[in-house]
């Protein structure tokens, strides 16, 4: 009976702790209301915690080739070669046709005088220059002779120049003769030079105003300048009458004398 009452006992308090179960929610008190839901929002009655976004992570650097510096070749200005001139070293000095003293005196330098250089021998012994006694003509002074200034290679090699024969003179002598008594024949003595510009051969022939001629003759010339030479001229008539060079070769040139025979 006893051991009746107390399983009564126990189940009695089993259903008391069942009602207060059915009564309050698992996990809360009974005596707290139960959350209100804002439609749209949060709960009422808990706090808002703003959302923060996660920072984004640092983008490394990315590695850069860097080029090498580069270097920028110093400029040295190259000197500008100067033209040449040249002057006499202590004296006045002859300037030749062609590049030799073998040529003929064609002008001269003189000491304190400086003139280009346009023209220079295979050598460079002689320089070619434009004439100062002659304008718009050319010579050759010697190296040795002058100092020069300024870079002579930039001065062209000119090859010798061809010579020539420059003038042809001829004279008969006396220029009048004068018979009393009249008598022929009579004789003018004839003197004649040929002149030059270096070292050549030439060709010449002699003839007569009465028609007579001599052959073509050869004479060579070993350096420029005169040469001088005579003859005459027997003649049987009164009147003017005349004696002739004719060069042939290298060039063509010519002269003639002239003499008078008178009778009172």
């Amino acid at each position: 009976m006893m051991i009746r009452n107390r399983y009564l006992l126990i189940m009695v308090c089993m259903l008391v702790l069942a009602g207060f179960a059915c009564d309050a929610p698992f996990g809360r008190s009974s005596t707290q209301p139960p959350p209100q839901t804002v439609e749209g929002g949060p709960q009422a009655g808990t706090p808002e915690t703003p959302t923060q976004k996660p920072s984004p992570s640092p983008i490394p650097p990315t590695a850069t080739d860097v080029p090498p510096p580069t270097l920028t070749p110093t400029f040295t200005p190259t000197p500008t070669p100067a033209d040449p001139y040249v002057s006499p070293i202590d004296k006045d000095i002859l300037c030749y046709f062609g590049p030799g003293d073998d040529y003929l005196v064609d002008g001269g330098l003189l000491l304190g005088e400086s003139v280009p250089v346009v023209g220079r021998d295979e050598w460079s012994q002689w320089w070619q220059i434009e004439n100062p006694r002659r304008e718009g003509k050319f010579c050759w002074v010697s190296a040795d002779e002058t100092s020069i200034a300024g870079d002579p290679m930039l001065a062209e090699i000119v090859p010798p120049p061809v010579n020539f024969v420059t003038y042809v003179e001829v004279s008969l002598h006396p220029s009048t003769i004068s018979l009393s008594p009249c008598v022929f024949p009579t004789t003018f003595d004839v003197s004649f030079s040929v002149e030059v510009t270096g070292p050549c051969t030439v060709k010449l022939q002699r003839s007569l105003s009465d028609g007579g001629s001599a052959p073509v003759e050869t004479v060579n010339f070993t350096q420029g300048g005169t040469r001088s030479f005579s003859d005459y001229y027997r003649v049987g008539s009164v009147g003017e009458h005349w004696f002739q060079v004719q060069v042939i070769s290298p060039n063509s040139i010519s002269a003639k004398g002239y003499g008078k025979v008178v009778c009172p």
